[in-house]
This record gives structure tokens, sequence and C-alpha cells, in this order.
């Protein structure tokens, strides 16, 4: 199944918004989701397994704003600890950086990608299954991706490492995944009123139209 990005954004932030999380996060996921399917990793299928793991993701937040990055529950959320790092910017980023316990680490890279780095640096995030090399060439990878508690390491190199990940318009989305995010989506419409129901026969429109 071919998905346009846009379809996959809009339906990734309703998803997310059906699995419990706040509009502002949903949003920030969807952006995720759409950012990992545009250089080809399958963004939907981790956002999935994300959403069945932890929900709302609100009981997964940083217990501080430094590193080592914990969470709260003893696990982080992706996008929560990927916007927290966003954040804080390059500044941070001046030794390493330790991430304990993240799920998804993937979802950390669309906000790893917003920092900005001297010329002819590249930020490495690397944890026991992948490496990510992000710099103004564009993203690397090496490995392969986990959705499980993984610890991640973030770093400075002045070397590029891994295989380039070209950009694309188009996601390839697997059947099923689409099915069980649009169960979530459905989730956040208004069911039909006797008033509504009524108005669409006055009208002439059904369910159908």
């Amino acid at each position: 199944m071919i998905r346009s990005l846009s379809e996959v954004q809009a339906l990734a932030k309703t998803a997310s918004r059906g699995a419990g999380m706040s509009w502002s996060l949903a949003a920030d996921t969807a952006y995720a989701t759409r950012f990992l399917c545009s250089f080809g990793f399958d963004g939907t299928g981790m956002l999935a397994q994300l959403l069945d793991d932890m929900g709302a993701g609100t009981d997964f937040t940083p217990t501080a704003l430094h590193s080592p990055f914990i969470g709260r529950s003893g696990r982080l959320h992706p996008v929560l600890c990927g916007l927290t790092v966003c954040d804080l910017g390059s500044d941070l980023i001046l030794g390493s950086v330790d991430v304990h316990a993240l799920c998804c680490p993937i979802f950390t890279l669309p906000f790893l990608a917003q920092i900005k780095l001297p010329e002819q640096q590249y930020l490495i995030a690397n944890t026991a299954t992948f490496t990510v090399c992000l710099g103004e060439g564009g993203i690397w990878f090496d490995g392969a991706l986990s959705h499980g508690d993984q610890n991640l390491r973030i770093t400075r190199s002045d070397t590029q490492i891994g295989v380039f990940c070209a950009f694309s318009t188009r996601a390839q989305i697997n059947p099923p995944v689409w099915d069980a995010l649009s169960l979530l989506s459905a989730r956040t419409h208004a069911p039909a009123t006797e008033e509504s129901r009524a108005l669409g026969a006055g009208s002439g429109l059904s369910d159908n139209d």
C-alpha cells in the first residue's frame, strides 16, 4: 500500500489522539512518523507498536533536563525525550548524552535532526542495534530497528558513517498497520446524534454519500 506523506501524517495524528495523547503531543508524534516514512523507515509500523505500548505517553517523561535522561516510570517516551533534547539544543551535545530505557529509539531521530551543529560536524545516535548519523547533507543509517527499550548515546563526530537514506514523498505502508491506526483514529470521531441523523435525512444525504 502506497500513501502520501500528508495522508500518513493526518492518520498518525488522529491515531495518536485516539490512543490517549494530547492533541499537541499527537501532532509532534505525527510529524515524527511522517519524517521517518520520508526517509524510508517503517514509521507507521513503529508508531502502531509505540501506541500499543505507551498509549498517552504521559507516564514516560524525563525526570530531569540533563544527561543521563531517565523516565519517571523507569522508561522514556521517544517523542517526549526527542523534544526535550531538541529544546536544549547543541550545547547539550558537547561531549555525549545518554538516554536510558528509551522505547522505539528511532522516534527521537526527527527531533535530533533539528539540532544545529557547526559545519563539517555530524550528530551520531547509537543504540545496541543501530547507528544514525545526521548532518547538513542528510541522514545515514546502519543496523536494524527495534521497538523494545534500548539505551541511546548521542555524540558529535567529524566523520560521516552509514548508508545514505534517500528522501521520498511516498511511503510504503503495511495494510494491517494502516487498519490498526485507522481503528485508533476512529475514536476521535464524534458519534452521530439523533439531531444530526434527522438533519441528514432531511437533506437527502445518507451515510453512504
